[in-house]
């Protein structure tokens, strides 16, 4: 339409309720800017992976998700979140060098909220070992205490989905009790419970029930390994709702929520009717033509450019005479429609010598 050669065209569709793909996304503040919002403070760690978990925090009206990198960015948040890291144990370094550390311990003592995913919920225990160095080689690092956990890493990586029940019923699973959890778990950790902690989620990975997760004795600072934890919408209302009432904030209603296959159907690309091939002009007698890619792909191919056996010098060192090699058919078209035309037809052609010693025919 313009003339300006095109490569291809990507669609811009506003509003479309998908994952991020990378950190580019994460600059911005997601969600409800209303100062009445529940504040999350998400902690950006340096090494931050599975950063989608929060993503349906970002779409719920009511709901405020900022990431912070700094002690100055923190303020006074509803709840603070750790997610998960590619490497805990030096983000956990880091978090103390900014002095992050230090301040989300003294928000979960003053009652606040606090929860942390995979590598965050390591770093609310109290110490993290890597004798292996499946990280980096450590006899043990103090984590931040919040949980009476430990964490041992090994080189085996657990991946697998996981279906679980929330069994806990105070604090941040006031709630949610029953409820059903569908994610995903990727870590390096094994962690193991200790003292009054209280696993929250009975799982059900891979067909062994075991329990996943901590929780503190007043429920307000909580963990677990499981990605997707705010995936479903009745178990993320039921979260949201009990930090709503813990902190003295009303939520609005809830909308609709958005179906990720529906958001998938909208971006894939529809299919354009196909486009014919101009005929050619009357009286021009036209090949087949070759595209540049199977041109290429002839001459890679073994034995490809070599002269055909019926075009091969006979055994007496004489050449084939034209006149007994047998016809050979191509296809033509002509007039747009397709025809098949016979050499035999043809006059005889002339022997010249082949390039490689060989005898063919000259083409015409």
């Amino acid at each position: 339409l313009t003339g300006v050669p095109t490569l291809g065209v990507v669609p811009y569709l506003r509003d479309l309720a998908l994952p991020e793909e990378d950190a580019l996304g994460l600059e911005r503040t997601g969600g409800d800017d209303d100062i009445a919002a529940l504040d999350l403070a998400v902690i950006r760690l340096p090494h931050l992976s599975n950063f989608d978990d929060v993503d349906p925090l970002r779409r719920t009206p009511g709901v405020r998700v900022r990431f912070v990198r700094a002690l100055a960015e923190l303020g006074t948040p509803d709840a603070v979140v750790l997610p998960g890291s590619k490497t805990t144990l030096f983000d956990l370094a880091w978090l103390r060098d900014v002095g992050l550390a230090d301040a989300i311990v003294a928000h979960a003592r003053a009652g606040g909220a606090v929860l942390g995913l995979c590598g965050g919920y390591q770093m609310l225990g109290r110490r993290i070992e890597d004798p292996d160095g499946a990280e980096q080689r450590s006899d043990g690092v103090d984590g931040l205490g919040l949980l009476p956990v430990t964490t041992r890493f090994v080189a085996d990586k657990i991946v697998r989905q996981t279906t679980g029940t929330i069994t806990a019923s105070r604090g941040w699973f006031a709630h949610a009790h029953g409820l059903v959890l569908r994610g995903y778990e990727i870590h390096m950790g094994r962690t193991a419970e200790a003292g009054d902690a209280v696993a929250p989620i009975a799982d059900a990975a891979g067909g062994v029930p075991h329990a996943d997760g901590a929780l503190a004795a007043a429920g307000w600072v909580a963990g677990c390994y499981v990605h997707g934890l705010f995936d479903e919408p009745a178990l993320r209302r039921a979260l949201l709702t009990a930090l709503a009432a813990h902190v003295g904030k009303a939520l609005p209603p809830a909308p609709d929520e958005p179906d990720l296959d529906a958001e998938l159907d909208r971006l894939a690309p529809r299919p354009h009717p196909r486009r014919t091939r101009p005929r050619p002009r009357t009286g021009i007698l036209r090949r087949h033509p070759r595209s540049r890619r199977q041109r290429q792909r002839q001459r890679q191919q073994p034995g490809k450019g070599k002269p055909r056996d019926n075009h091969r010098e006979r055994q007496d060192g004489g050449a084939t005479p034209s006149d007994a090699l047998p016809g050979a058919r191509r296809r033509w078209t002509l007039l747009g429609h397709q025809e098949e035309k016979d050499d035999s037809i043809r006059p005889p052609r002339t022997v010249s010598p082949h390039p490689h010693g060989a005898t063919c025919r000259s083409l015409w």
